[in-house]
């Protein structure tokens, strides 16, 4: 076996650092169809991991797509 790959994840979600909560979370903090707090409470996190979260690129980059998308004439 190539210890070069033994490393690696064995699926696509153990390489994905986000869950599918945070996918939701992203698109919900995205189109604040209800107040933040709100969303906090509903997935069990406080501010202070929002802004956490937020300062991860990725978190971030899936919040501006769901912006974008939730914006556009599409929707």
């Amino acid at each position: 076996m190539n210890t070069t790959t033994s490393n690696l994840p064995s699926t696509v979600s153990e390489f994905n650092a986000l869950s599918d909560s945070d996918s939701r979370l992203a698109v919900e903090i995205a189109v604040q169809l209800r107040p933040v707090p709100e969303i906090l409470k509903q997935y069990n996190i406080s501010r202070k991991d929002l802004v956490r979260k937020l300062k991860d690129p990725m978190f971030r980059d899936m919040v501006k797509q769901a912006k974008s998308l939730w914006h556009s004439d599409l929707s």
